[in-house]
């Protein structure tokens, strides 16, 4: 009997941290995604859409980062094409729409960069709480 409740305990957490988790309403895999996308969250942010709570300099931050998205899509052409500071950029800038959007206090920041006493490049995330 115990181990049947501990399946179905452990079956059950991917149903439970889902139910849980953070929406992201903003994922971006391709330049045909982020032009779609672009469009319906500009349309959303005006008076009467989804997220016209959105304040003009989160508006300005979000308009920025879709932005340079865009540049970095018409640079590379895909994600595959990305260099590892271009994905770290595109990820960030991405974090950072889903950030507002949500009205979210918790974000990934991620880095990539040559830690001290090394040549070696690395990329590292951290939690950033910001008052977006």
């Amino acid at each position: 009997m115990k181990k049947l409740l501990i399946v179905a305990l452990v079956l059950s957490l991917p149903v439970f941290h889902a139910a849980f988790a953070k929406e992201k309403v903003f994922n971006v895999d391709t330049r045909e995604s982020l032009a779609a996308d672009s469009q319906s969250i500009r349309s959303e942010m005006r008076k009467g859409g989804r997220y016209e709570f959105v304040q003009a300099k989160e508006r300005g931050q979000v308009d920025a980062a879709l932005a340079e998205m865009g540049a970095l899509f018409d640079r590379y052409g895909s994600i595959g094409a990305m260099n590892q500071d271009a994905k770290v950029k595109l990820f960030n800038d991405q974090e950072l729409v889903n950030a507002i959007l949500t009205q979210s206090d918790e974000r990934m920041v991620c880095k990539n960069e040559a830690p001290l006493g090394s040549h070696i490049r690395v990329t590292t995330c951290h939690a950033h709480a910001d008052d977006v």
